[in-house]
């Protein structure tokens, strides 16, 4: 296949979609397809995006120019405004002259749609579910010709609010690569790690309740609006724009890993990463970490915004190894054998395929 990526942040932007399109990218070439990457020239790379050009010079990139009158992706209205301005001042002059034919447009944020001409067949990846559903929403999905969730909640959450679609959406879960993402068996000096954008959905500011009250070792990864929060708390390290040696390095440090999103959330790419390098999880009972995460079994759920149950969960693994370790041993198990990036690309092209054959 001919495929081309359009999404307007994935050049300098490092998020769980992000992740999860150049894993999904990478996977691509490797079968033998070729891939185009349509992105803003923002004047700037963010390091797991010059890793995957560095490792994939099959790669055809197309960057074109975007100033960006605002700081990037603070809100969804940030995110609507920058692809909106990408589509009318960039990409509909690429369309208007391109003569290569692609066979599918992959499109990972929805408002990237709507400049896409429907001579092309077009796919929308749904990362996850808005708290507030809007008419642009709906104009953005009518033409698709494919749409993908990437959890159960997330399709429920656009079924049930967008009343317009003309496609089914189906729902194919996230894939990690577990070469790079594994086990090493070292010793683990972190109790608990966050990885992450610092939203407040992310949980973030309950976790930083927690651990001023707390004596253990806490560890936070990721870039965002709340960094001036977490200053304010001496007990936490902070650490962004790792690299993804770096960060599989820390995974494996870290006894817990807690990822509690309050809503949004497909699955968290983040926590099947942390799952596949041997770490308990702890997480939110809510949005698509329930596709993954088993109570009792390969994690420990908790209501979202419960600041009195995270902390009892954490501490009841940290006290207790032999259900600490059971758990992150079903983590890994489950994580390896059904959610790896292999398994789930393939069936992600199948779809693909459904969709140029329609």
């Amino acid at each position: 296949m001919n495929i081309l990526i359009h999404y307007y942040r994935l050049g300098h932007y490092i998020g769980g979609t992000e992740v999860v399109a150049l894993n999904q990218c990478t996977e691509f070439v490797k079968q033998g397809h070729n891939v185009t990457i349509l992105t803003a020239d923002v004047g700037r790379h963010s390091k797991i995006f010059n890793e995957f050009i560095s490792a994939n010079p099959t790669v055809k990139l197309v960057e074109l120019p975007l100033t960006i009158p605002r700081k990037t992706g603070d809100t969804w209205t940030d995110i609507d405004v920058e692809s909106y301005l990408f589509g009318k001042i960039a990409a509909i002059n690429f369309y208007a002259t391109n003569t290569e034919q692609f066979d599918i447009v992959v499109i990972h944020n929805k408002t990237d749609a709507l400049f896409i001409p429907d001579c092309y067949k077009k796919v929308i990846h749904l990362h996850g579910s808005p708290e507030i559903f809007d008419n642009l929403m709906e104009i953005a999905l009518y033409d698709a010709n494919g749409l993908l969730a990437v959890s159960e909640s997330v399709k429920d959450a656009w079924t049930t609010n967008i009343k317009s679609l003309r496609q089914p959406i189906s729902v194919i879960h996230n894939g990690i690569d577990n070469s790079i993402f594994y086990n090493t068996h070292q010793k683990r000096d972190i109790d608990v790690l966050f990885v992450g954008r610092l939203y407040p959905h992310k949980g973030i500011l309950e976790l930083l309740e927690i651990s001023d009250t707390n004596d253990f070792k806490f560890v936070i990864i990721g870039a965002g609006p709340l960094e001036t929060e977490i200053v304010k708390h001496p007990r936490v390290q902070h650490y962004k724009n790792l690299s993804t040696e770096q960060l599989t390095d820390f995974y494996n440090r870290a006894k817990i890993f807690a990822g509690p999103s309050t809503a949004k959330e497909g699955v968290l790419t983040t926590m099947l990463e942390a799952a596949m390098c041997g770490c308990a999880i702890i997480t939110t009972d809510c949005a698509g970490m329930v596709d993954f995460a088993k109570h009792g079994f390969n994690s420990l759920l908790v209501p979202p915004k419960d600041v009195e149950a995270l902390s009892a969960a954490i501490k009841e693994l940290l006290a207790n190894d032999e259900l600490r370790s059971l758990i992150a041993r079903n983590a890994e198990s489950d994580a390896v054998n059904n959610w790896n990036i292999q398994r789930q690309t393939n069936k992600l092209l199948e779809f693909y395929k459904s969709v140029i054959c329609e």
